[in-house]
Order: structure tokens, then sequence, then C-alpha cells
């Protein structure tokens, strides 16, 4: 409910501080003085659109500051910590609109957008007036209404959760469905992939050693030859070799040793060479009878080599880079048939989903159905009270297809009325006559009320249009409204003003070529005058004062 509202320079309002009670407070006063700017500053703190007209005339900016107390309304507690909005039991929306028109909001100290604005004054409030913004006429408001008045508010929140798991699911199927041909040509290109890498059968660090044996292979003919001349030079040859030579040479220092053993050093030079070239025939004897000419390895090496050439080439790697690549390839293969079978199972899953969502929408529809009759009857018997005769409230439900299912539910929920017999019914947003509007609206929420739909109700001239004793049961049924909710009325009829736990009387004064609109709570006695003035206009007799006090509820 709204607890406080602070207005300055705000059209002709230079400076109000309003404290706001709970039940019906209703404002009154003569044609001009300003009873719907109240209204107005309301619908501005809850996004309605600014204009550089709202600004006090001589003045830079019109401030609009209203305080709400939040500690019944889990549903705006709830949104402010979803937008990150520090709460606790009270809200503060502010509104400041410059002379050029610009305009900054905050909830809360939080700089806020009008959609902001709008998202949660639609849960702390309802504007119900000829020229006001009404929830009440979009579907989705009526569907709220319906499922509050049937008591199904938490199995619908729980349908919208099946419905976004179901969603989830067929989502991912189509997803799915749209990738099949791609993702299996990528499939039976990757297992001949795999297969052809796995044929050639590669090891890490294999590829190098085959290029090893390659050349030794290649080059078996010259190596032979090679090895046959390094052994005949080395040791072999019968006429001169070098061993010979550097044993004849070792003798010959061996003897020079003899005379002067200072060559002692270069001695044990030659003799190590001659102990290193025996050793180093020994070894290459031994390579050399371990070479062999073998063309068909060597065919085979070259088939396996140029295999692997052509497989790194196909996959962009190098060839010793071929067992890594096949790894990952069979990593992606392995993937996407595991994501084969996922989606296999998928149909099952979305089957299972689907019969969860069809059964509880179903059992919502059932309840709906005769929510929708009870609610329709009990507002048409309000209509008749109301002076709508002949008016009646139907609700339809309008199936949806299983191709159209919402998150709500399997069908429409649309509020069709007739204000006069013999008329058609047409959807309440069709009704053209703002009185019969704010009047059915009123008895909408009259029966709905005592659920705590709406915690605030303001009502703009609801009683337009009417009278007499219409226009007592207006007041009958807003102070009925008031028990559950807290009501703001602008009236100009005494039947509806005298029902008002709070009066506020708007009066307009000018002063030094300036005018100001101002609000002031009245006494008994001064609402006793003030109902009066709206009974017997410029004439007050003791009689029309005796009539107003009579009508007042204490």
């Amino acid at each position: 409910m709204i607890t406080h509202i602070t207005l300055r320079n705000f059209v002709i309002v230079d400076k109000l501080q309003l404290d706001l009670n709970p039940g019906m407070t209703v404002i009154t006063g003569e044609t001009g003085a300003g009873k719907s700017i109240l209204f107005d500053a309301i619908g501005l703190a809850v996004g309605d659109r600014a204009d550089s007209g709202m600004v006090r005339h001589g003045t830079d900016k019109a401030d609009i500051s209203i305080t709400f107390n939040l500690e019944n309304n889990q549903d705006a507690r709830e949104w402010c910590i979803e937008n990150d909005i520090d709460v606790d039991d009270e809200c503060i929306i502010r509104r400041i609109i410059t002379k050029e028109g610009r305009s900054k909001a905050s909830i809360n100290g939080y700089p806020a957008t009008l959609q902001q604005l709008k998202q949660l004054g639609e849960q702390m409030l309802e504007i119900h007036g000829q020229h006001a913004h009404q929830s009440l006429l979009k579907p989705e408001k009526q569907r709220h209404l319906l499922d509050h008045f049937a008591g199904i508010t938490a199995q619908v929140e729980q349908l919208e959760r099946s419905y976004k798991h179901w969603k989830k699911l067929t989502d991912q199927q189509k997803r799915a469905s749209a990738e099949i041909t791609e993702r299996e040509a990528r499939l039976e290109l990757l297992r001949y992939q795999v297969d052809e890498l796995e044929k050639l059968g590669l090891q890490p660090g294999e590829y190098e050693s085959l290029e090893v044996e390659h050349k030794r292979l290649s080059n078996a003919q010259a190596l032979i030859e090679l090895c046959q001349k390094t052994l005949s030079v080395l040791y072999e040859n019968d006429e001169t070799n070098a061993y010979g030579l550097l044993s004849h040479g070792l003798s010959m220092l061996e003897s020079v040793n003899d005379m002067d053993n200072s060559i002692a050093p270069t001695l044990e030079i030659v003799q190590a060479a001659s102990v290193q070239i025996q050793e180093a025939t020994q070894d290459l004897r031994s390579y050399f009878d371990r070479l062999e000419w073998d063309p068909e390895t060597l065919a085979e090496l070259d088939d396996k080599i140029t295999e692997a050439q052509g497989q790194a080439r196909k996959h962009h790697v190098l060839p010793e880079e071929l067992p890594s690549c096949c790894d990952r390839l069979n990593e992606e293969l392995a993937q996407l048939e595991s994501e084969n079978a996922a989606l296999e199972n998928l149909d099952e899953a979305i089957d299972d989903a689907w019969q969860r969502y069809e059964s509880m929408a179903n059992e919502i529809s059932t309840l709906r159905q005769s929510a929708a009759e009870t609610l329709g009857n009990q507002v048409t018997e309000e209509l008749e009270t109301l002076n709508i005769k002949g008016g009646e409230l139907n609700i339809t439900l309008d199936a949806l297809t299983p191709a159209m299912a919402m998150p709500y539910g399997m069908e429409n929920i649309l509020f069709t009325v007739r204000t006069n017999p013999g008329q058609p019914l047409s959807p309440l947003h069709k009704v053209v006559s703002g009185g019969e509007l704010s009047r059915i609206s009123l008895a909408i929420q009259v029966i709905t009320a005592e659920k705590g739909q709406s915690p605030t109700l303001v009502f703009d001239e609801v009683d337009v249009g009417i009278g007499g004793a219409t226009a007592a049961v207006v007041g009958q049924h807003l102070r009925r409204l008031a028990e559950s909710a807290q009501i703001l009325c602008v009236t100009h009829l005494p039947q509806v003003a005298s029902q008002g736990h709070q009066h506020l009387r708007v009066q307009k004064q000018s002063e030094d070529n300036a005018t100001a609109s101002t609000m002031v709570y009245l006494e008994r006695s001064e609402r006793i005058d003030e109902v009066a003035r709206m009974l017997g206009g410029t004439s007050i007799t003791a009689n029309t004062k005796a009539n107003a006090e009579e009508m007042l509820i204490d």
C-alpha cells in the first residue's frame, strides 16, 4: 500500500506531503481544483510518460516521491530482489521531470527505467479510470485474476516450469535434427579417416625410425662398398694398411724410446692409436656383417612412408603427428556417436515431459472452467447492482492445439461483456464507455479482492454517468473493497464520498498571479460541509447538512 506521497513543483502543486492510511480514502473538490493531479503523480511513479507541461510554471523541475509498504507484498519484494534492488518493508519510487521534458527515476535509490517502473507498479497497485492504464484489459492480467480466484496460482507456476523443461528438450531436438545431415556426414567421414589411420598403424615415434631405416636401406650398396674399402685401408689390405704402417712406426718409436725415454708420451699416443684402429676395425666389421641389400623391405618402407606422408597432407599435420591426430579423431567420433545415442533417448524424454505437462494443463483447464463460470455469474450479479441492467460478464476459455501450447496452459482466457440486453458479448477492451468500464472493473475487483489480489486500487471518477441509488451502491462496493485493499477514489458523488474512511479535499488558491493546488484531510464537521456542498451545490441549507450528516458513516 501507499504510505506517503511527496510532490514538489508538480503541475499546480507547489509542495505537498501526504500520509495515506489503509481503508478507503475519498478525494473531492470543485471542478478544476486538481483532483486528478495526485493520480497523475502516481501514474508517473509507475511508468507513465512525462512531459514538460507537468513542471510547475516558473520552476526547473518537478519532483515526485511515493513510498510503498511491502510488508505483505511478496511479489513486489521478489521483483526487487530479482532486479538487484535492496528492499526491506519499504519501497520508495522517485521521479524527477525537468522543464525540458527529460526525466529520471529511481527505486530505493537505484536508477530505474520506465519499463522497470511499470513492472514493479503492476505488483503494487491498479489504476482504474477513463484515461488511465488498466492492466485488467490485458489478457495476461485476466488470466492471473481467474487463476487467483480459482486458487491455482501455485499449480500454474509448476505448469510453467514443466513447460520450460519440455520446451528445452524440444528445442534441443530441433537443433539436433537441423544438424543431423551434417552430423551423419561428419560421422561417415570420421569413421573412414579413423579406419585409414588405424590400418596405417603408425605408433608414436615410429615415423622417425622408419625414416632412419629407409635411409640405411636406400644406401645399402654404397655402404657395403665403402665399408669394404675402409676395412682394407685400416687393416685388411695385405700390402699396405693403416694398422701395418702404424705398427711399423710404433716399432721405430720403441727403439727411439730405448735410447731416449723423453719420447715416451709420444710412444703412448701411437700405441693408443694402434689399439683404437684395431677396435674400430672390429666394430666396422661387425657393422659390415649386418649390412645387406633387401629390396623387398625397402619397398615396404617406401610404401608406408609414402602412405604416412599422404595421410599427413590430408589432415594438415606432420607425418610424425599422425598418431595424436588419430586420437583426436577417435575422440570426436566417440562424442558424436554418444550424442546420437542421446538423441535417440531424447524422444522418450520429450514424450515423458509432454505427458506431465499435458496432465497438469488438463487439470488446470478443468479448474479454470469451473472458476470462470462462478466468477462470471458473481460479477454479472454485481453489474445489476451497479446499474448496468442486462449486463453480463462471460469468461471464455479458447482451447489451444498441442502445437500452440503455452507456459500457462492449453487455453487462452478472454473476459467478454455485454452492457445492454440484446447486444453481443464483446472483449472487455472494446467496451467504449469509460464509466461502464470502471464499474465492470469495480465489480470484478470486488469479487476477487477477498483473495488479496491488489494491494492498492486507484479509482479516478469511477462514478461518472451514475447517480442516485446506483451511486450509493458504488460507494458501498468501494467501502467493501477497502476491507482487503487500500482504496483511493476521486469522486463527484456525495453517496461515494460519504463512504470513505478518510476524506481529502482538493482546493485551488491564487496568490501573486500564481495558482496552487492543496490537499487537506477533513475532520467530521468539515466532511459534513463538503458532502453538503456536493449535495446542494452553492446553496447549502440546514436540511442539506442534515442529509449529509446522515449519509456519513462513522
